[in-house]
């Protein structure tokens, strides 16, 4: 299971940002989050092409959780999840040590 114990860090300004694993229970909040920073104007995604639902995205977080080699990360400052990183390993054996990373933080 693809899991951290959270840490917990000081920001710049003062803030307190927590990283830890994903929970399933954040599904709603990610999702959010993801049409938020899709709404800038500067990326090829739009909020609308984004067809994913809150079961979808919670089915993805426990994946995430339960496979070797694949984890999500949540940022949360100041008790709000920001933010979304993850990682797939690659799926045979002889490729196992590369991977596909993803990262979204709010503005």
């Amino acid at each position: 299971m693809a899991e951290i114990s959270p840490r917990r860090f000081a920001l710049k300004t003062g803030e307190t940002c927590v990283v830890r694993s994903a929970a399933v229970g954040d599904a709603r909040v990610t999702l959010a989050n993801f049409r938020e920073i899709l709404a800038s104007p500067f990326l090829v995604t739009a909020p609308e092409d984004l067809d994913l639902t809150e079961e979808q995205e919670r089915a993805w977080i426990a994946e995430h959780r339960q496979k070797p080699g694949w984890l999500a990360l949540v940022p949360e400052v100041e008790g709000r999840v920001v933010g979304l990183l993850s990682f797939e390993n690659g799926a045979r054996r002889r490729v196992a040590h590369r991977g596909s990373f993803g990262m979204s933080v709010l503005a």
